[in-house]
């Protein structure tokens, strides 16, 4: 609608240039933008005589930061065209009502998230899926987005942890499963990473996520409550050393002292191996105390 617009007032002057700001998947509450971040910079080279967008809440869901992005147009002489609104011009009343119609979009965009929030909390509270990979032996509903069984997956789920219940290792079971022909979700063989994976995913116990424990689903399990615990036990009983990883062979002076700039989480120590020269740093961010609580739990 830009571009056509933009045509139709070539009598005016108007040329389109060849390069298009188009930021998918990005919220307008920022500004961090990467197509809206190339748009300034070719604004601020002089390389732009009027800007042409199709609503007002394309540029900016966010008041404040409108009403900047407003005093840098004006300052470098680039005019403002609203396709959905092309009436408004410069003249004061205009500039009232772009600062109302950013009013409403921040308002638009608050409301939106508030009623997102209690959508989820609605989910959350009744055991119902939210958001997430759909596991095999699932699929989601297209009407309520939730999980319902798929019958011949359901049963190679149910034979798999029948199998582990017998104390038989993962190796075994995707040697079994692969012997009958059955094929993972993208149609491969099975493997035992994968076997172990689907024997201590919480949702075949019909259970969901809750914070940092679970609470029960919706949806229908594949293996009853007692069965999948069991098989959490024998698994736990397999390990032969404790979970972690190993001691690091050298001290480090910065452990527990650097924290992650962005999310304040302490930094743990990393090595890594390329044959025989082996690069050393404080760089990886560790879980947080309550999130290794959650992970002990599935057991």
């Amino acid at each position: 609608m830009c571009r056509s617009f933009v045509q139709a007032h070539r009598g005016l002057g108007y040329e389109l240039i060849e390069d298009r700001f188009d930021d998918e998947g990005y919220t307008g509450a920022t500004l961090d933008r990467p197509a809206l971040q190339r748009l300034l910079g070719l604004l601020r080279s002089g390389g732009l005589d009027r800007l042409v967008i199709y609503r007002l809440d394309r540029l900016s869901r966010d008041l404040r930061h409108f009403v900047n992005l407003g005093q840098e147009l004006r300052e470098h002489k680039v005019g403002l065209t609203v396709v959905a609104a092309p009436e408004l011009g410069v003249a004061a009343l205009d500039n009232l009502m772009l600062n109302v119609l950013a009013s409403f979009a921040e308002f638009e965009r608050d409301m939106t998230s508030s009623r997102i929030a209690e959508a989820r909390a609605y989910l959350k509270a009744n055991g119902r899926r939210i958001a997430g990979a759909v596991p095999f032996g699932y699929a989601a509903d297209p009407r309520t987005k939730q999980l319902v069984v798929v019958p011949g997956e359901g049963e190679v789920v149910s034979r798999i942890f029948q199998w582990a219940l017998a104390k038989m290792p993962p190796s075994t079971i995707a040697t079994l499963a692969n012997a009958q022909g059955w094929r993972t979700r993208s149609n491969n063989r099975w493997t035992a990473r994968q076997v172990l994976f689907t024997l201590t995913n919480y949702v075949y116990a019909g259970l969901v996520l809750d914070g940092y424990g679970f609470r029960d689903g919706c949806h229908q399990g594949l293996v009853e409550r007692t069965v999948y615990h069991e098989v959490q036990n024998l698994l736990a009983l397999r390990r032969t050393r404790k979970p972690g990883r190993a001691k690091p062979p050298m001290p480090w002076p910065l452990r527990g002292l650097v924290c992650c700039s962005a999310c304040g989480r302490l930094l743990s120590t990393h090595t890594i191996r390329r044959g025989s020269i082996s690069f050393t740093g404080t760089i990886a961010a560790v879980r947080p105390p309550a999130a290794v609580t959650r992970a002990r739990a599935c057991w």
